[in-house]
């Protein structure tokens, strides 16, 4: 599944977020953090 967060304009925003599995990340300007940042669930 691809996470896409979408917030309406002048409206808040709170962000909750729980990791069953390995980050990862897909756009090609931010792949390289992938080995560096090694964040896992648990």
């Amino acid at each position: 599944d691809k996470h896409t967060p979408v917030a309406l304009e002048g409206e808040e925003c709170i962000c909750l977020a729980v990791l069953d599995a390995p980050l990862k990340f897909t756009r090609l300007r931010h792949r390289w953090l992938n080995p560096l940042l090694k964040l896992h669930a648990g």
